[in-house]
């Protein structure tokens, strides 16, 4: 049995003729760029090289254990360790910290908000606001695994100092990354549990959050906040007590009460919580009395 194979094709009479006058002009496609071979110049492009910069924040992240949720955590509740705060830029406290946005007017102080609870500025500025770091510092963590800050950079200061730069849209620096004071960091957001994009500033010292604003220079024009006071150049804590009040706390420590409410963004008026950490200036040296002249220490 044969098998026929039969080409079928366009018969004459039923194929319409088509002029090329009529055909649509336009630019030559070219070739097809499926049916072109690959080549050197068609290849994928290669990944950009880490800078030095880089990577020598990658090993100083890697060997100081920087950018996990326990870093965060360590500063969430207590000081930096001490390699941190050395390379951070020793245990020389800064004088004062920068304010943090190109520009921006404040939208909450510390200690408002129910019962005084907001330890924080916040500072409304439009999205992409560039955030700029306070001061010097070493970036700790830079990521958005805390509950509620959204995308947020935490960076630790010569003398123990710390600062959060929280909801941002963007964060620009990576853990280990050692950054100058005014350099930016990030830009202006609502990430996280925020309403409209503002930045919401923390200063910090051992864990406990203190105002800002007394510590503040190069402020926008118009903004108005209180005076400026130097940060305090060494300083310690006190776990609050069960039956503690700022009276108390007052006579134990030596330290005035006005003193206490001053660094602790407090009132007289405010309730303590037992377990509450508190600043107090650093103590002061004790002097030995010095004997009578001609004669011996008396008892």
């Amino acid at each position: 049995m044969r098998v026929v194979v039969v080409a079928i094709g366009c018969l004459s009479f039923l194929c319409p003729v088509v002029s090329s006058a009529h055909l649509p002009s336009g630019p030559d496609p070219g070739p097809d760029p499926a049916a072109t071979p690959a080549t050197a110049e068609t290849s994928a492009p290669v990944a950009e090289r880490p800078t030095d910069e880089e990577i020598r924040a990658n090993l100083r992240a890697a060997r100081m254990s920087l950018g996990s949720r326990n870093t965060a955590n360590v500063l969430l509740i207590g000081p930096p360790r001490p390699d941190w705060v050395e390379a951070a830029g020793g245990t020389a406290a800064p004088t004062n910290i920068a304010w943090p946005l190109d520009r921006g007017r404040l939208l909450r102080g510390y200690g408002t908000g129910r019962r005084g609870r907001h330890r924080a500025l916040d500072i409304g500025a439009p999205g992409g606001t560039q955030i700029r770091a306070a001061e010097r510092g070493l970036v700790a963590y830079a990521d958005r695994g805390v509950r509620g800050y959204g995308n947020l950079a935490m960076i630790v200061h010569p003398g123990g100092w710390v600062t959060f730069y929280a909801h941002a849209a963007d964060l620009l620096v990576r853990p280990g990354q050692i950054v100058a004071r005014g350099e930016v960091i990030a830009h202006v957001g609502h990430s996280g549990r925020a309403v409209g994009d503002h930045l919401h500033f923390e200063l910090r010292r051992d864990g406990v959050k203190l105002d800002p604003a007394p510590y503040l220079v190069d402020l926008p024009p118009g903004q108005r906040i209180a005076a400026h006071q130097p940060l305090p150049a060494s300083i310690r804590t006190h776990r609050v007590r069960r039956g503690d009040n700022l009276q108390r706390i007052s006579r134990r420590t030596g330290v005035p009460v006005a003193r206490l409410v001053a660094l602790n963004g407090l009132r007289r008026t405010s309730r303590l919580r037992v377990g509450q950490s508190l600043l107090l200036p650093a103590a002061p040296t004790a002097h030995r009395s010095r004997a009578p002249h001609g004669g011996r220490r008396q008892h």
